[in-house]
């Protein structure tokens, strides 16, 4: 398979994925009341996004590591040495992400 085809497979196959599970998410986040809280100096034009759901960054690793795992089991991408240090990074930045989200919750 050419690499542009895998590339545009990979990217819908994410992108569908993304909308699922933002969809799942968005709702249960505010169900949760997770929720992110906006200083009471900013201006008021920042003080809209108060309330807005946080943790939002999971919309986008869960479908990546989805995919990646999907074409890997579908043999359109083989496992490799750069592939492990990139997803290893990108999930890495992710649990930081989380942690600051979750940090921001518990002192609010």
């Amino acid at each position: 398979m050419l690499i542009l085809a895998k590339a545009i497979l990979a990217m819908m196959i994410g992108f569908m994925l993304s909308v699922a599970t933002g969809l799942i998410l968005i709702p249960l986040l505010k169900r949760m009341k997770i929720k992110q809280r906006v200083s009471i100096f900013l201006s008021k034009n920042h003080k809209e996004k108060d309330g807005t759901p946080t943790m939002g960054g999971l919309i986008f690793i869960i479908p990546t590591i989805l995919t990646v795992l999907i074409l890997l089991f579908m043999g359109k991408m083989e496992f490799s040495e750069n592939l492990f240090i990139v997803i290893l990074v990108f999930v890495l930045y992710g649990v930081l992400g989380f942690l600051d989200d979750y940090l921001s919750i518990k002192r609010a």
